[in-house]
C-alpha cells in the first residue's frame, strides 16, 4: 500500500493562452511537480506575464513546449476570494467607489497582476493573480466526487482566456454571461491541443531544479 505523495488539482476546461516560458521550476518530487512563469501574449498589445502550477508537468515538457519556451495551455484559476458583478456598468460603479478612497485598487475590466515572482529569501510564491474580466460563459456544475455543486465561468482576461471554478463560499454574487467576475485567484495550467503560436525572444527560458518546497533552488 503507496503513501500519497501530495496532489495538483486542476479543471480541465476551454480557457486558452500562447506562452512564452521565462523560467520554469522542477520540484524534484515524485511524481514530478512543477510550476513556470511565462509571458502570456509576448508581443502583442496584450502582452503580460503569469505563475502556473503544473499537475502534470512531465507531460508539459513532452507535449507542450518548443525550443524557443512556446506553449498552448488551458488555465484554470481557483477562487481564493472573488465578486461577479451582472455588467460593466455595476463594475465600473464598484470600482469608482474603490478609487475615491485608494487609487491604487482600482482595476480596468480586463485586468491580470500576478503576485509576485520570487519572493526577498528566494523562495518561490504560490502561483496566484488577481485578475478581472469579461464572463463569457456561466453555470453550475457538480462536483461527482463530492456531490457538491460549485461555480463555473469562462471569462475573457488580458491575453487569455481562464476557466475560473469558486465554491459558493470564495464568491459573492451569480456569474452570468456578459458580467464581470473579479478577485484573487490561484492559477493552474495544463497542455492543450492546438499551434502555437511563434515568438522572437533573444534568451531560452531558464529551468530550475528546487530540491525540496521551500528549500534551496539549485
Amino acid at each position: 500500500q503507496g503513501d500519497v505523495r501530495g496532489f495538483d488539482p486542476h479543471f480541465e476546461g476551454r480557457g486558452r493562452a500562447h506562452i512564452t516560458l521565462e523560467r520554469s521550476y522542477d520540484y524534484d518530487t515524485a511524481p514530478p511537480t512543477g510550476g513556470i512563469f511565462a509571458w502570456i501574449g509576448l508581443g502583442t498589445a496584450e502582452e503580460t506575464k503569469a505563475g502556473f502550477d503544473l499537475p502534470a508537468f512531465a507531460r508539459f515538457y513532452d507535449m507542450a513546449c518548443d525550443y524557443d519556451g512556446n506553449a498552448l495551455v488551458q488555465v484554470a484559476a481557483f477562487a481564493h476570494g472573488a465578486e461577479a458583478f451582472p455588467d460593466v456598468e455595476a463594475y465600473r460603479a464598484a470600482q469608482a467607489e474603490l478609487e475615491r478612497e485608494d487609487p491604487e485598487l482600482s482595476f480596468a475590466v480586463e485586468s491580470f497582476l500576478p503576485i509576485g515572482y520570487f519572493d526577498p529569501d528566494g523562495q518561490i510564491p504560490p502561483a496566484t493573480a488577481r485578475l478581472s474580466g469579461i464572463i463569457l460563459e456561466a453555470k453550475r456544475l457538480t462536483n461527482p466526487a463530492t456531490g457538491r455543486e460549485f461555480n463555473w465561468a469562462l471569462v475573457k482576461t488580458v491575453g487569455m482566456t481562464v476557466d475560473v471554478v469558486a465554491d459558493d463560499n470564495q464568491l459573492h454574487g451569480r456569474p452570468v454571461p456578459g458580467g464581470v467576475l473579479s478577485g484573487a485567484f490561484w492559477m493552474s495550467a495544463l497542455p492543450a491541443e492546438g499551434p502555437r503560436r511563434p515568438t522572437l525572444r533573444a534568451t531560452r527560458p531558464a529551468k530550475i531544479t528546487i530540491t525540496g518546497i521551500g528549500g534551496e533552488s539549485l
